[in-house]
């Protein structure tokens, strides 16, 4: 018995399927975003404040 390898290049055969994929996941991520800000009583451009000063917030505490 002989042994051997095998590869598949995953992308290339599934890269349709990641990208639809990616796209869905990021369209649910935005839609939970929006419901989170309209949940909070703010509009998206002090929704989008809020998330940028929170993620500043976290890096600096994950680099400290």
């Amino acid at each position: 018995m002989t042994s051997g390898s095998v590869s598949l290049d995953i992308f290339e055969a599934f890269g349709e399927t990641i990208e639809s994929f990616r796209s869905r996941q990021n369209t649910v991520v935005e839609l939970i975003w929006r419901y989170q800000i309209e949940n909070d009583g703010l509009d998206e451009d002090e929704g989008m404040l809020t998330t940028i000063c929170l993620f500043d917030h976290f890096t600096d505490l994950k680099s400290s």
